[in-house]
């Protein structure tokens, strides 16, 4: 049985032939009542009684409409609203702001990945920007402005190299990096965060031994034990600047002092050393370490277990210690 609340009533729905029929009732016994007589009218050839929907003029009809109900209703308070919102003015740009939201199908989706495609896009750069119109068909559907929302299925991706760090390597940079920024490199590594959560850490959020990260990237707090060397770190940094412990640097100029460090290293020709490589060393070395990948995921602030699992592969004698279990 499909039948659900919706806006102070009861709706109910009939799938039947990659087709989906859905009518509103003011009690459930009525739509219970409906979705029988549908499913028996629709076995014998014929289509359940409909009601005649007209257009709602305060309900975006457009795609460009539909975008701008999205980001004012939902995305504007978002964190990754801003971002969701330029991939859907992408979308939209293809498509077409005028495009009637009823008439988006698989042939739309379909010339939409070839034209992304054509300029040059990677396939992740597609798939968000195929999430973007997939949130907002799905705002269309709850709406009631379409019936039902295109399957909007994303690309498979190529599997990524994870590149971290070694302890020669980050030895080398710590040594030819100036004294505060080898310091700044060795918390990333020591850490896990990301540049701008160390950038945006107050003094207020080093608690004891605690780094307190109060507005991630998936907005969920998460606190990360300090190491001896991070401790160390702190304490001859903690003076350099009136608020932030690492307010003495700029998102600039920490990349202008990375490249310097990454040329003086011999790595400025490797397109994976990057500053977010200093993450993936710092979940690298628990998974080898043998931390529990749960732990890891909290560790890394990670919003779903699906991005830690990466990783798994890492951790040591994984296949064997699996086999001997059964021995």
């Amino acid at each position: 049985m499909t039948i659900t609340t919706r806006n102070n009533g009861f709706q109910a729905a009939v799938h039947h032939r990659n087709r989906r029929f859905r009518r509103q009732f003011q009690t459930r016994e009525e739509a219970v009542r409906w979705e029988a007589e549908a499913r028996l009218l629709l076995l014998d050839g014929k289509e359940p009684n409909m009601p005649v929907l007209t257009p709602d003029p305060a309900l975006p009809a457009t795609l460009g409409e539909l975008i701008e109900y999205t980001y004012a209703n939902e995305w504007v308070h978002c964190k990754s609203g801003k971002g969701l919102y330029q991939n859907a003015l992408m979308v939209c740009s293809i498509l077409g702001h005028d495009t009637p939201l009823a008439s988006i199908g698989r042939a739309d989706i379909d010339e939409l990945v070839r034209s992304l495609n054509d300029q040059g896009n990677k396939t992740s750069t597609i798939n968000r920007k195929l999430a973007a119109l997939s949130k907002v068909m799905s705002t269309a559907e709850s709406l009631g402005v379409v019936s039902s929302k295109p399957k909007i299925k994303a690309l498979r991706e190529p599997a990524h190299r994870l590149r971290w760090y070694t302890k020669d390597e980050l030895v080398a940079m710590e040594q030819a990096a100036p004294s505060r920024f080898g310091d700044f490199l060795r918390f990333l590594a020591d850490t896990g965060l990301r540049l701008s959560e160390a950038l945006n850490l107050h003094h207020e959020d080093i608690v004891q031994d605690l780094i307190i990260v109060r507005d991630s990237k998936n907005g969920t707090s998460r606190s990360i034990p300090t190491t001896p060397a991070v401790r160390e770190i702190i304490s001859r940094n903690w003076d350099s600047h009136p608020t932030h412990l690492w307010g003495m640097f700029t998102k600039h100029g920490v990349r202008s002092c990375w490249t310097a460090t990454k040329i003086a290293v011999g790595l400025g020709d490797d397109p994976h050393a990057v500053l977010h490589t200093f993450r993936h060393t710092f979940i690298s070395r628990l998974v080898q370490a043998g931390v529990p990948i749960l732990t890891v995921q909290k560790l890394a602030g990670h919003k779903t277990i699906e991005m830690t699992l990466r990783y798994a592969h890492l951790a040591p004698d994984n296949f064997t210690a699996a086999i001997a279990s059964i021995s």
